[in-house]
This record gives structure tokens, sequence and C-alpha cells, in this order.
């Protein structure tokens, strides 16, 4: 049944000719179905209650926006060649680890030494003052202006051998330990996800969202229009445009159209006109009537989810353990 249809039924076995005209125009019914629709997705797990939402992130970005998701579950990334899950991370520590400027230590390790040059040579740290020799192989140099090189031999224990001609004499510099396992910085394949904020203080600032500092690239949503938005974020951010796949529960659509269908409308109108008489009760303050209702709502429910059960079993010959 399309909502035109649906509404003349639920006129007809309802009575309530209050919220649907003879013709079928909605005067108040599809408030109670779409209320109805609503409460039948929350109920139980069936095989429409799962859904996929594609979303291409460009180069450089790290989130993707989709709507009606009541809960995300799995997050996929795809490209021409290659399709791969990401791994679930808490949303503080996905953001301490690819959207926070970390401090030096944090990137480079411990501060080995620091000092100022003394002398020049090609591809050479020279420092008359000495204690060069303890340098680990590897070890990061930073000269200052922010200049990154490594260090690939100990020539005494007043001269280094470095990756990259920095340094001229009357330089300062610092040489860091090894990067600290875990610490992330710029782009690459994604590897992790967290379902992330798309709710803007105060709601009603009709600004778009990627224009708030603390919001930057998270969302493009209107911070006015984010209530029924989900977001993911994504690190590290992706160095090449990819397809993500969220999976998850999502509500049904709602129904606005009279032509608009959906699985309820279509495969079950009468448990759908059912839930829309029971949000009715529960408006009504009706205890007796939303009970008599849960009751026989929930049995055909019940029924609609075991053919999931039947579906998930099948082919499985013993319990695993």
């Amino acid at each position: 049944m399309n909502l035109l249809q649906l509404r003349q039924q639920f006129r007809t076995i309802s009575g309530r000719f209050d919220l649907v005209e003879e013709d079928g125009t909605d005067t108040g019914a599809n408030f109670y179905i779409n209320a109805g629709q609503r409460h039948l997705d929350r109920m139980d797990e069936t095989q429409k209650s799962w859904a996929t939402a594609h979303r291409f992130c460009e180069v450089n970005r790290y989130s993707a926006q989709f709507s009606w998701c009541r809960a995300v579950k799995e997050v996929w990334a795809a490209t021409t060649s290659a399709r791969w899950q990401l791994e679930k991370m808490n949303l503080q520590d996905l953001i301490a680890s690819y959207f926070t400027t970390p401090s030096p230590a944090a990137v480079y390790g411990t501060i080995l030494k620091s000092g100022v040059t003394t002398g020049f040579g090609v591809n050479k740290l020279i420092d008359a003052g000495g204690g060069l020799i303890v340098i680990p192989i590897s070890s990061i140099v930073i000269d200052g202006s922010g200049n990154t090189t490594y260090v690939t031999a100990i020539d005494s224990d007043t001269q280094l051998s470095i990756g990259s001609n920095v340094f001229a004499a009357g330089e300062t510099y610092t040489i860091y330990s090894r990067a600290t396992a875990g610490i992330s910085v710029g782009t690459g394949s994604p590897i992790y996800y967290s379902p992330t904020i798309t709710r803007a203080a105060p709601e009603t600032f009709n600004t778009p969202a990627n224009e708030f500092e603390a919001f930057s690239g998270y969302v493009n949503v209107l911070s006015g229009d984010h209530f029924a938005y989900n977001s993911v974020l994504i690190g590290p951010p992706t160095n090449e445009k990819i397809q993500l796949e969220i999976k998850g529960l999502f509500y049904t659509d709602q129904l606005s159209a009279d032509t608009d269908k959906s699985y309820w409308s279509e495969v079950h109108p009468d448990v759908l006109i059912m839930a829309a008489m029971r949000h009715i009760e529960v408006i009504n303050r009706n205890t007796q009537g939303v009970n008599d209702w849960n009751a026989a709502i929930s049995a055909e429910v019940s029924g609609i989810g075991k053919d999931l059960v039947e579906e998930l079993i099948a082919g499985v010959t013993q319990i695993e353990g």
C-alpha cells in the first residue's frame, strides 16, 4: 500500500474520520502512521532493520554524514582496487591521534640533546661541545626553522652525518628519539572510525557547521538541520578518494507524499495500522488500550523477527563454543 491507500484503510478500521477526510486527505493520520512505523523499527530486528549508507570521501577529508541512523555497526572503505573494514576507535582517542596537533615530544619522542652548531659540513651536524657519540642512528634532528632530518651515522663525539643538508654554523638544533608508536600524522588509507558529534550549541545558530572552529570539517549539514543526521570520523584522513559504506540500524524512511511506500506499508500494512492506532492510545494515556495493542503487535512482530533468525541459522549445523 502507498500512504494514501494506507490512510484510507486506517480511516475504515479505526473509525477516526477526524484524522482522514473521505477522499483520503490527511488531517492528522500521517503523524500517527509515522510514529507507529518508528515504533515498529525499534521493537525488533528484522530483515529490513539493517541498511547501508554510501558516501564518497574526498582527498584530505575525514568525515561522512547520513540521516536517520539508529546505530552505526560497521564502516567499510573502498577504492577502485581494494575494500577493507575500518576498526572502531573511541572518539577521544581518534581525535587525539589524528586531529590534534601533538607536541614535538609526542611525535618525535624524548629530547636527547639540543645546542648550537659550531661548524658547517655537507649533510653534517657539527658541535664542538661534544656529546654526540651517544646519539642513536635514526634519531630525529630538527633545526631552528623546523626542518626535520635524521641521523645516518655517528662520525665522532662532535659530528653527526644526517639525511639532508639543513645546518650552517651557528644554528640551533634539537635531537629527538624516534617517533613513539601509536602517533599518526598526515593522511593515508583510513584504518579507524568513530561515531561523532553533529549537534552544535546553540542549535538555532544557522551557520554551516563546517564554519565553526570546533566543527571544522566534521559535518557539512546546517547546525539547525542536524537533528536527523549522524556522522562518523575516519582516521587518518584519506589520501585518495574513497567510498565509505556505513552499515547499521536505520529508521524506515518517513511517509509524506501520497505515493510513498515503505517496507511496513508494503509487506505488513496491517501491523503498521495497528501501530498507528496504538500511538493514538499512547497520546490519550489509555493504559489498557496501549497494553492491548502491545500484545497484539508483539505477536505479529515476533513472527517477523523469527524469519530473520531462520535466515541467520541457515547452514549452521553445530553451536560454536
